[in-house]
């Protein structure tokens, strides 16, 4: 027992995991939720390039496509403002001595009133690939 106590939160969250798989194996909870938010963004009107006639295999290939190239997409879309930042920062630290720390915050503040600003050019597109996935999640793995 001792052992188990000493898990890290690693340990911990494979060990929740694991239990959610099994739990979700056996049908001890129901995936309806997941399912009725799936044809919620599937119901969004977006691009065509997934529809009823789209094939089983077309479908698995675009969820797996997603799966596979989301974290390379989200690990470039975050280092890049990250880099920037840094950059910002230390610009900001020769230029006019302001600490790195406060130069970087100055970037974020006005990296998010920028987003801000432009959330109806960036926030359609969001959806619209939203909707893409969640229709060829439902074309391929049919939940019911």
């Amino acid at each position: 027992m001792r052992d188990v106590m000493s898990w890290r939160w690693p340990q911990w969250l494979l060990f929740v995991l694991a239990v959610l798989v099994l739990v979700s194996y056996f049908g001890l909870i129901s995936m309806g939720r997941v399912e009725r938010e799936l044809d919620r963004l599937a119901a969004r009107s977006g691009g065509e390039l997934v529809t009823e006639d789209t094939g089983r295999r077309e479908a698995l290939f675009i969820v797996f496509a997603f799966l596979l190239l989301t974290p390379v997409a989200v690990g470039v879309a975050a280092g890049i403002p990250m880099l920037a930042s840094a950059t910002a920062g230390a610009l900001l630290d020769r230029l006019i001595r302001l600490p790195e720390v406060v130069g970087a915050l100055l970037f974020w503040i006005g990296f998010a009133f920028l987003a801000y600003l432009t959330v109806n050019a960036w926030l359609p597109w969001i959806q619209q690939v939203a909707s893409l996935v969640a229709r060829a999640v439902l074309i391929a793995l049919p939940m019911s």
